[in-house]
Order: C-alpha cells, then structure tokens, then sequence
C-alpha cells in the first residue's frame, strides 16, 4: 500500500510520516453523480447535517432565507426513503455546527449535539444542546466560552468534540478552537487563520481538515490547513483549493475522497464541486456539477457512501425543497479495509463502528469467557465481492481460547440480517495473524447491505500483546466503497 510522495515546506515531518501511513486510496478520479432525493427537507438555508445509523439529520436555519431562525430538525431514513420530525431544539438558531457523537457520561449512547449559531438578531450564540435517542429529548449541555456562528463542528476519535472558527460578537472571523470533553470545554490550539463559512471533515488519519471561508478581514478564502489528533500540537497550512469559496457543501463520500459543492466566491455564486485525494494531496475539478449555483447548503455523508446536500439557496434566490445526493462511482475489483473501534466513534445500530478510519490509539482485543463483540462497517457495501474476507488478529496471549469470527450482512438499520461465512478454531500462546472468513456463497452480490463482524471467545482469556489494531480486509470487491 504505497503512496506518492509529498512534499511541502510548512508542513511537519511527524506529521508527514503520519499521513503515510494512510491505505492506499482508489485509482478512480474524485467524480460523483449528482441527483435529486425525494426527501423534502423544506426552503432553508445555513442548516447543519449530521448522520446517525442509516438516519441523515437536518437542524436550524433561516427559513426561507429570512433572517428569522428555526429550531426545527428534520429526519431523513436512508433506509426507508422516509423524512419525519425529531423534537425541537430548545434554542431557534442557524449557522450552527451539528454532529452525531457516541456520549459516553452516565451511560453510552448516540447522541446529537447542536453548537453555537446565531438568534433571528443575528448574535453568536454559545448555547450547547444534546438529543438522546434514549430518551427522546433535548437537554442543556455547558455553553461553549466563545459564543460564535457559522463556525465548523466535528467529533474526533479522541472522545471530544471540536468547535471550531466562526464569526463571534464583534462580528469578525476568530481563529478560535474549543474542545468540548463530555463534561466542560478546554482551549484547544488556534488555526493559522481566522475562518467563517467554512468547511471541515474528520477524516484518515485522526486529522481534522479546514477549507475556504472568510477570514477576519473579510476575505475569501482558498487555503486549508489540518490538524492531527495525534500530534495535538498545532494547525499547520495544507493545499489550497484551486478558488475561494465559502457557504459550501462539504463531505467526506464512500470513494474515500473529500468533496466540496458550490458556495460562493469572491465574485458570484458557484455550482462546480472540488474533490480532495487524501493519498496525492491534489485538489481535483469534478466532472460532475450542482444542477445550478447554490450557496448556504450543508453535505453529510450517510451511512450508505453517498453525500446528502442539504438546504440552500440558490443564485436565482430560490431554495430546494427536496435534498440532493452525490453519488460516487463503483470501481473494479479492489480491495478494503475496515478498522475496528471501540468508545471512540459512534456505534452503528448499538454496535462498535467499523471503518476505513484507523482508531486513535488502536483498539485492544481483550475478550474474556462467554464474551462477543460485534463491530458494524461504515459505509455500506454496494457489489460483488469475488475474492476473500480475512480478519488481522494481532498477537495474542491465548490461554486454551477457542474464538469464532462471524460475518452478517444487513439493511441500514440493522434488520434482515443473514449471515455469510464463519470460522472458528483454537487460537495458541503468542498467536497472531491472518484469519480468512470462508463465504457462503462466493461470488457474492450485496445491495446497500452494512457489514458486521462478530468476533467470540468461547472460553479461556485472549489479551492483545501488540496493542495493534484488528481490521478486516475485503478483496475482491467491484462496487463501492472504493476507499482503498
């Protein structure tokens, strides 16, 4: 899994040899295909998205493009083609950030967490706002110390959630980055330039990405710059864009490429879109546009691969009233890989996640007797898998363990499970490596099905010895995600 070189002046060595170590990434052009959804998410602009379990979420907003704001989140199934209502946040705002995040206080769940935005005034808000599923209600979280709208949110490996940029209450862009660790809010080191209306991603490795916006002066921007969970030390400046642009769309997608819809620039509305190669470092012009010039819209990407564009307004002042879908394009045969994780990211379907991203810190194997685990693959897998699955086990100290892997394939939200192969066997002292999960059926056909690996140990102790990481590798694979 070899990579070109980069090069770039501004960039730390520690954190170069770090993204080196990425997979390498599909052959296959940043170019997805653009459509319409029939999810109708109403006429608003400068909404956030988040994803949750086949579920793409949609909050806040100017209505209509008014400067009033709504507290209302709209529901889209990615699994049923059906759009409904969460409860309200308990605060109307818009230019908010979003995120769906595994809340590990009093109990793990998923959650949604709306940060920040602005009030029908226009003023930045610090108001901190959490959705539990479990209970089906919003709830008070600790306010953010720099009240700021149109700033980014992500969550990190790392447990916490990230706030990030925006414009605060002398209405300039800020540099600002405050960490928020589930019970209070900690600085966390500034970009290298104040940002708003921009973009962020979390994405391989452990590493946050900002693009485009305005800065403090008003300025349109073109630059990115990163910054690794890893290291924790600091932003340093990445690849520009090949323009500035800010109010955009942007999203990781299942072709493991990052991609950027529309906004605006310094002298008009856009509809081109941009795509990121993570193992090249290029900015790349797609193909493949927005029907027509849109600014203030979010992009998620769902459970299923595809990006979901939310909201916005479009050059003409106008707004969709139906969400639009980037869908990326299916590859020949390859391979995949899929890391497994523990309390880091959020669960799929109340299962660890599964996915290309590689854990912060590893996640320990350490099963004890009669105990099994299930981790659930993001995103799902959409071909034909004509090859092996095979599980990387790291060494283990295994005293008589007798360990079954089991894989199942399911719709987005968990049903319909079947099961397509298993093995089990004596695992030894000191044993470590591959271990091939034999298929049922081979070639075998799957249709928008996530995968779930159940690892058991039946009986006796298995204790990670390495600390590596355990990871599933898919060969063979025409279709999508075309992320390796």
């Amino acid at each position: 899994m070899n990579l070109p070189s980069l090069t770039r002046a501004a960039l730390a060595t520690g954190f170069l040899t770090f993204l080196l170590a990425l997979p390498s990434l599909a052959v296959t052009p940043p170019d997805l295909t653009i459509g319409t959804t029939g999810f109708k998410t109403g006429a608003v602009t400068s909404g956030a998205s988040a994803q949750l379990n086949g579920h793409v979420y949609f909050a806040g907003g100017h209505p209509n493009g008014t400067s009033a704001v709504t507290n209302e989140v709209t529901d889209l199934n990615l699994q049923t083609g059906t759009v409904s209502k969460l409860p309200p946040m308990l605060t109307a705002r818009a230019g908010l950030g979003l995120v769906g995040f595994l809340y590990t206080q009093n109990g793990v769940q998923d959650v949604l967490v709306a940060i920040g935005g602005e009030d029908a005034n226009g003023t930045p808000l610090g108001a901190v706002e959490m959705y539990s599923f479990k209970t089906g209600s919003w709830t008070s979280l600790p306010s953010m110390p720099t009240p700021r709208s149109y700033l980014a949110v992500v969550g990190g490996t790392d447990g916490s959630i990230y706030a990030i940029g925006g414009v605060d209450a002398s209405g300039h862009s800020v540099a600002t980055m405050e960490k928020f660790n589930q019970t209070s809010w900690v600085p966390a080191p500034d970009l290298t330039v104040p940002r708003s209306h921009f973009g962020v991603v979390f994405a391989l490795p452990d590493t946050i990405y900002a693009a485009g916006g305005i800065d403090q002066d008003g300025v349109m921007l073109s630059s990115s710059e990163v910054y690794s969970l890893t290291t924790a030390s600091s932003w340093f400046p990445w690849l520009p864009m090949s323009a500035p642009r800010a109010d955009f769309g942007i999203a990781t997608a299942g072709d493991g490429f990052l991609h950027i819809f529309g906004g605006r620039s310094t002298t008009s509305v856009l509809k081109s879109v941009e795509g990121y190669n993570f193992g090249t470092g290029k900015w790349t012009a797609e193909p493949e546009t927005l029907s027509g010039k849109e600014q203030f819209l979010a992009g998620i990407e769902g459970l299923d691969g595809n990006v979901y564009l939310l909201g916005g307004e479009k050059a003409n002042k106008t707004f969709p009233l139906k969400a639009a879908v980037a869908v990326p394009p299916s590859a020949a045969s390859h391979s995949v890989v899929f890391f497994m994780h523990g309390y880091d990211i959020p669960y799929i379907n109340g299962n660890p996640e599964m996915s290309e991203q590689i854990p912060l810190n590893g996640t320990i194997l350490q099963l004890g007797l009669l105990q099994t685990t299930n981790w659930t693959a993001f995103p799902a897998i959409n071909g034909t898998i004509n090859g092996t699955v095979t599980v990387n086990v790291p060494t283990t100290l295994g005293l008589g363990v007798f360990s079954s892997f089991t894989l199942y394939a399911s719709d987005l939200d968990g049903s319909n499970q079947v099961q397509l192969g298993t093995i089990s066997g004596l695992l030894g002292l000191g044993l470590g490596g591959t271990v091939t999960i034999p298929l049922n059926t081979s070639p075998l056909v799957l249709k928008n099905k996530i995968l779930t690996l159940s690892a058991s140990v039946l009986v006796g102790l298995n204790l990670n010895l390495s600390g590596e990481p355990m990871y599933l590798t898919i060969n063979g694979l025409t279709g999508t995600p075309t992320n390796q």
